[in-house]
């Protein structure tokens, strides 16, 4: 019985002395590889950059450029919308801007015809009045004569005759100061009414002005959806995948190509929360692809996530069960091609003070 426990607490010893041992040896092969070596290394997906091609406005696809694979130049045209009714749209429109400046026309020779009235109005008031006070001027003789003629007569000094002649003249001049008193009144109230023609007709024009702006707003609408009919490539690329096919309809914002850039690629890798510390932006990288034994790519940190996320694997050997780790991209520096987007590589992230060494 003694001799059993003995064994079983040798065996407790030497089980502790060896998990100990490997502990030791587990915690030095880690903070060798994390603190020593001067570099970070982990796995990470190639990525290219990517654009994905919509069109802005709904419409039926009545031809696409090509399938995937294909290699295309920032400016080409991937995909067209059938356009008849907007082609229609744009003419309707245009028709509108030429009615519209047409109207514009028309009242603007209206205002001429009313500035010109007005210019004669001013004449005939100015006209009238002259006229007026030289009728006005004789009548005041001709009272005065009358008045004289009737103090000789009663006087025995003037013949009837002779003051029915005064008379008759003052009369008559009486009655040209009236008319003449009539005119000028007419003369002024066309004077008038060809003014507020003048400011009817420029209330008009500006109307009619705003109007060939708005048609002028709604015919570029319909020209720009008429460009958009014509889907561009932002970006030279290759197309890496088609989501639709001619005689679909498209919906604004829906990608019918996914074009990748294969000359700008990075590679993007999850840096635990322990590590993230030693990576700076603009630190360099070494990209080592799988299956291209002794090919290193040089890269460069270009971005580094500031929030964190919950790895999707539970790390239970090192006592952890939640590893958060960082989102950091690396732009490779030199891609010639045999890195492709979605391949999974090896990357080293060098520290500043290894870099500075090696420099």
């Amino acid at each position: 019985m003694a001799n059993s426990k003995r064994r079983k607490a040798l065996l407790a010893a030497l089980s502790l002395f060896f998990f100990s041992i490997a502990a030791v040896w587990a915690y030095l092969a880690f903070y060798k590889t994390t603190a020593h070596t001067g570099y970070i290394e982990t796995t990470g997906v190639v990525e290219a950059r990517e654009a994905e091609i919509t069109s802005k406005i709904s419409g039926r696809l009545e031809w696409l450029c090509c399938a995937e694979g294909a290699a295309i130049k920032a400016g080409d045209v991937l995909a067209r919308l059938d356009s008849k009714e907007l082609s229609a749209r744009v003419a309707t429109e245009d028709a509108a801007v030429e009615s519209a400046k047409d109207a514009v026309a028309e009242a603007v020779v209206a205002l001429d015809n009313a500035r010109a009235l007005n210019e004669a109005a001013v004449f005939e008031v100015k006209a009238g009045e002259a006229d007026t006070s030289q009728v006005k001027s004789l009548l005041d003789d001709a009272v005065g004569d009358f008045k004289r003629a009737r103090g000789l007569f009663k006087a025995g000094y003037l013949s009837k005759k002779e003051l029915d002649a005064a008379k008759a003249s003052y009369n008559s001049l009486k009655a040209q100061y009236g008319a003449a008193g009539a005119r000028t009144q007419r003369a002024q109230a066309n004077l008038t009414n060809t003014g507020v023609n003048i400011r009817g007709s420029q209330a008009r024009i500006t109307t009619l002005k705003a109007k060939v702006t708005e048609a002028g707003a709604k015919r570029n609408v319909a020209a720009a959806q008429f460009e958009d009919a014509a889907i561009k490539s932002p970006m030279d690329g290759v197309v890496v995948y088609k989501s639709f096919e001619a005689g679909e309809t498209v919906s604004p914002g829906v990608s019918i190509y996914t074009v990748h850039d294969l000359g700008a690629l990075h590679v993007r890798a999850d840096v635990e929360e322990t590590e993230i510390h030693r990576i700076k932006l603009g630190h360099r990288a070494s990209v080592y692809p799988a299956g291209q034994p002794g090919r290193v790519f040089e890269a460069r940190v270009s971005a580094i996530n500031p929030v964190g996320g919950f790895a999707t694997q539970r790390d239970s050997t090192r006592g952890r069960p939640d590893i958060k780790t960082f989102k950091v991209e690396a732009v490779i520096l030199k891609p010639d091609g045999a890195l492709k987007s979605g391949m999974t590589v090896n990357i080293r992230f060098i520290e500043a003070e290894t870099e500075g060494a090696a420099k």
